[in-house]
């Protein structure tokens, strides 16, 4: 084998995609993590790994395909380790253990790992390293197993990462008594039943319905609206409880409290 560090344009990596990939015993796509790469390229945030592209020794295309796929969505060249001549019986065995997820990394519940997940990269803006995940593992974890004791249950949208981070980061941050309580009450609110209304806050309420679509706002689907944002409409909700709209929220100002909270409590990170 031999590996080398090159710059790929995006005609580079539309070629290598075209004419290569057809064999990549990996070839289902999520799209998802194309996003979030091309995002990090743009951002200028894109960081050069050992983790890169393969090819076997039929030049055919094994390994890095959502990376290119980035490259190609990005519109901008960045510099990736290339490998060549991979053996055959090498690319069964790439990729094909345990998913080395957060929860599986750091060996906590999925329904945690998410949190840790979502503000480690708040805090980082760019993909944590496994040491990242752990400074903020050993940070949140407590609360975030406490939040999950007081409610379990999920609801699509509602119970989502950043909405349990951003309980976990309010109640750090601001030592706000019941605050797990309120989420429970959030997560299992039904606008059809006076009795789980009385139970929360207006803002609440009304993030609730911004979430699940209830509100007849049309200008904007939910699912335009990113993980950060809903992120901050819930800080914003549980700082103004009594607000009846969403539409004043000032987005970055509140990513920006949340970021500079956490950043501290990775080391190797500069503000």
């Amino acid at each position: 084998m031999k590996t080398e560090i090159i710059e790929i344009t995006p005609e580079m990596a539309r070629h290598w995609i075209e004419k290569a990939n057809h064999n990549n015993p990996r070839k289902k796509i999520n799209w998802n993590n194309v996003r979030k790469f091309a995002q990090a390229i743009k951002d200028g945030k894109w960081t050069t790994t050992h983790q890169g592209i393969a090819f076997d020794k039929f030049n055919l295309l094994v390994d890095g395909q959502h990376r290119l796929l980035a490259i190609i969505e990005s519109g901008i060249a960045i510099y990736l380790m290339v490998t060549t001549g991979v053996s055959l019986d090498a690319v069964p065995d790439m990729d094909q253990g345990l998913k080395r997820d957060t929860a599986t990394l750091l060996n906590i519940d999925d329904r945690c790992a998410g949190v840790v997940s979502f503000l480690t990269r708040l805090a980082i803006s760019q993909r944590p390293s496994r040491h990242d995940l752990e400074s903020m593992r050993s940070l949140v974890l407590d609360d975030t197993e406490r939040l999950v004791s007081v409610c379990g249950s999920a609801r699509p949208k509602i119970s989502s990462a950043p909405i349990k981070a951003a309980f976990v980061f309010f109640e750090q941050k601001y030592n706000t008594k019941n605050l797990f309580n309120q989420y429970r009450d959030f997560v299992l609110l039904d606008l059809r039943k006076l009795e789980t209304i009385q139970c929360v806050s207006t803002a609440l309420r009304a993030l609730h319905q911004r979430l699940t679509g209830q509100n007849g706002n049309t200008v904007r689907s939910i699912y335009e609206i990113n993980a950060y944002e809903v992120f901050a409409y819930t800080i914003y909700a549980l700082k103004n409880p009594n607000n009846i709209s969403l539409k004043s929220v000032n987005v970055e100002s509140l990513l920006t409290e949340g970021r500079e909270f956490y950043r501290k409590f990775i080391p190797h990170q500069k503000a």
